[in-house]
């Protein structure tokens, strides 16, 4: 009951959450994000639907639409990324070389591990792809966490509230991984499996909150050509490991 619930709760959220980018124009300046969204709440009706009517095919839907999710997810953490160091070309050039590899690494790590494992189980093996690509993706928010530290860099409610709910369900996904699933693929606590669900409803609601209107910088950036004004974005740079790029 819990789970139709809150599936439910999250669509909505999202058909609120496409509704506030368009009224706001803000799909204009964040595409991925509303790509992101769109796509989230037209798998998650199927996978609803799915549940209630064929919940003996559920599985085959699942695992397909979550690295869906996890894919488009990554392409939203970039466009994160881009939009916040986009002052600093230096740093977004090297976060352009190094987000790749280390997306790559995992997916190769996973693939050598089943190659040379005889005994090796479908659901365990994406269970443990999944768990590592959630890892990367928590490993490059916190290093984006950490520039914007370093470089004292100003982010805008809008985009803010967008790392902010990403980032807390990423961190929340990683925690609980591991009391999921024991290494034989058996599911351990059915409790803590309705914890990321939760999250990312949660999650939706901060994005709700920073995206209710758009903060200054995307007004002006919003506005038509012959009437902008430009929109001054002072920056202090902290003496830091990367102050030289």
């Amino acid at each position: 009951m819990w789970k139709q619930f809150n599936s439910l709760l999250g669509i909505a959220l999202q058909l609120f959450l496409l509704f506030l980018l368009t009224r706001n124009r803000l799909y204009k300046i964040y595409p991925v994000f509303y790509s992101y969204i769109a796509l989230i709440s037209g798998t998650q009706l199927l996978l609803f639907f799915i549940y209630a009517l064929w919940r003996g095919q559920y599985t085959y839907f699942y695992w397909p639409v979550e690295f869906l999710h996890i894919g488009v997810g990554c392409a939203l953490l970039w466009e994160i990324y881009s939009q916040t160091l986009e002052s600093y070309p230096g740093v977004l050039g090297l976060a352009r070389r190094v987000f790749p590899i280390i997306l790559l690494a995992v997916i190769f790590r996973t693939i050598f591990t089943v190659w040379f494992q005889s005994n090796w189980l479908f659901q365990k093996a994406t269970f443990d792809l999944e768990r590592d690509l959630r890892a990367a993706q928590a490993v490059c928010i916190l290093v984006l966490l950490a520039l914007l530290l370093n470089y004292d860099i100003p982010v805008g409610r809008n985009l803010s509230g967008i790392l902010g709910g990403y980032a807390l369900y990423i961190c929340m996904v990683v925690i609980v991984f591991p009391f999921l699933v024991d290494r034989s693929g058996i599911h351990l606590s059915p409790f803590l499996r309705l914890v990321p669900p939760a999250m990312y409803v949660v999650s939706q609601i901060i994005w709700c909150w920073a995206l209710y209107s758009p903060d200054s910088g995307n007004l002006a950036r919003l506005q038509p050509p012959e009437t902008r004004r430009p929109y001054p974005r002072t920056i202090t740079a902290r003496p830091g490991p990367f102050a030289d790029f």
